[in-house]
């Protein structure tokens, strides 16, 4: 069960410095209490890894920026290789005063840290065959730089990332206009054949549909909010699938500035999220091997034929829905390497078949 207090707790904690700036004195500051609270954490492995920011429009001098990890592993001879990660960035920076101005950044990004720190203390009690990942970025505000670093180093050293769910700004749920919003939150997804973000996006709808129907999880069909950014693209640049959560309603007049404050957040709404990620984090630790290629029958014909690439005792979960439609409309469990229906045409609906707690495969 997630505690607010936790998460309030956090949430005090990082607005206490006067901002925290990859280019100031209290990101050091910020990065050695993250490593703190996840080393209280049983079971995990941290290590701090700093990437070089070069001169830029927010780097004015060259600098080291820690990015923090924490590392839960996994228990599968050969799935322990597999990494999930959850990931938020814990810099903030003022727009009016890029590098001495006040920024608490309790919503942006301090929600997603409380999330992280959270998750991770709920989880620690269990473990699964993959390996977990939590990953504190900062240097987000000068240009995702932190990300960048890591995302580039995991395509470097050939690392095994099933999925990167990124959380930024996800404790607000009141915009500028008075507007309320706290039964749901949005996931941005790209689409690309290099990786599988929007499968992702698209599963973890329709299974948190079955289990929080009272907490939507929104698909947006983009890879992120018009003009902005966030840790997970990085990762899709790389080839890596990735999406990113944030609040339905965001209040732009705190964002990146001393207004962005505990007492302006909802931590029921914050709570609500939290569950969202460590329900959508158990579900893929847990999966088995996803198929590998997916066949549809292309025949002419009335109905739909499937076959994959698996094991013929384990159990896969089918997945159909309309060719207009962005959501899964119906799936079915079967057990073995094929799957027929003469209900469904192929024409008329686009398929995919996934391990029972895993991303689909798309069929083609």
């Amino acid at each position: 069960m997630v505690d607010k207090g936790n998460l309030k707790a956090t949430l005090r904690r990082l607005s206490s410095w006067p901002n925290r700036n990859s280019n100031g004195p209290h990101i050091a500051e910020a990065a050695q209490w993250l490593r703190e609270q996840f080393a209280q954490i049983e079971g995990s492995t941290v290590t701090e890894i700093p990437v070089s920011l070069p001169v830029g429009p927010r780097v004015p001098v060259e600098i080291d920026a820690p990015q923090v990890l924490s590392v839960r592993k996994g228990t599968h001879p050969e799935l322990s290789e597999n990494l999930v990660f959850m990931s938020a960035h814990f810099d903030s920076l003022s727009m009016v005063d890029k590098l001495h101005g006040a920024a608490p950044g309790a919503n942006d990004d301090g929600s997603g840290i409380a999330a992280l720190l959270e998750a991770h203390r709920m989880l620690s009690t269990d473990s699964w065959p993959r390996t977990l990942v939590f990953a504190a970025f900062s240097a987000e505000e000068q240009g995702l730089l932190g990300a960048k670093g890591i995302a580039k180093r995991a395509r470097e050293e050939n690392w095994q990332i099933d999925a990167v769910l990124n959380n930024d700004m996800i404790g607000n749920s009141v915009d500028d206009l008075g507007r309320r919003e706290a039964g749901a939150v949005r996931i941005f997804s790209e689409e690309s054949p290099s990786h599988r973000s929007r499968e992702l996006a698209r599963w973890a709808n329709w299974m948190l549909a079955q289990e929080m129907p009272d907490h939507e999880l929104r698909l947006v069909l983009r890879p992120d909010r018009m003009g902005r950014g966030g840790d997970h693209t990085p990762f899709n640049r790389e080839g890596f699938t990735a999406v990113r959560f944030t609040e339905c309603n965001e209040a732009y007049s705190r964002q990146h500035t001393e207004a962005d404050t505990v007492e302006a957040m909802d931590l029921d709404y914050l709570a609500k999220n939290v569950e969202v990620n460590v329900r959508i984090l158990r579900h893929l630790l847990a999966a088995e091997p996803a198929p590998t290629v997916v066949h549809i029958d292309r025949a002419q014909g009335y109905g739909t034929g499937l076959s994959w690439s698996g094991n013929a005792f384990r159990r896969y979960r089918v997945y159909w829905r309309r060719t207009t439609s962005a959501f899964w409309e119906g799936t079915e469990e079967v057990t073995g390497c094929e799957w027929a229906s003469s209900e469904r045409s192929k024409d008329e609906w686009e398929f995919a078949v996934g391990a029972i707690d895993g991303i689909p495969v798309p069929a083609n």
